[in-house]
């Protein structure tokens, strides 16, 4: 008996495809263009920051829930500056075990100017 091969193909969007779609959406009247929002939750609210640095003036505000950046700190820091205007709202658990709150923290330790407009929200554990 033969064996079965099987071909997965994955489809990872990337920022410029993801600000490509929600642009495309927004020329066809589907998206309100004052009412974009990016949020993420770990490695997610990481690409909050990433994603808002990359396209600082596309969105209306961002949510970043215990972000974990996947671009060293250092890439990190020199682009901050790109969204001091945005509203951020940054929340994390006090004892997430996975992504420390310091990683929240730092990021508006960096970017000083934030941490001042828009704190961290430190919020209990529940249990995670």
């Amino acid at each position: 008996v033969p064996s079965a091969t099987t071909t997965y193909v994955a489809c990872i969007p990337t920022y410029e495809n993801v600000y490509n779609t929600v642009q495309q959406m927004i020329a066809e009247g589907k998206v309100d263009p004052n009412r974009v929002y990016v949020t993420g939750k770990s490695y997610g609210g990481g690409a909050v920051y990433e994603f808002t640095e990359r396209y600082p003036e596309f969105a209306a505000g961002a949510i970043a829930m215990c972000g974990q950046s996947t671009s060293p700190y250092s890439d990190v820091q020199a682009n901050l500056d790109k969204i001091v205007d945005l509203p951020l709202w940054i929340a994390h658990a006090t004892e997430d075990p996975t992504v420390k709150i310091s990683c929240s923290r730092a990021i508006l330790f960096i970017n000083e100017v934030n941490a001042v407009l828009n704190p961290v929200t430190c919020v209990p554990s529940c249990g995670v």
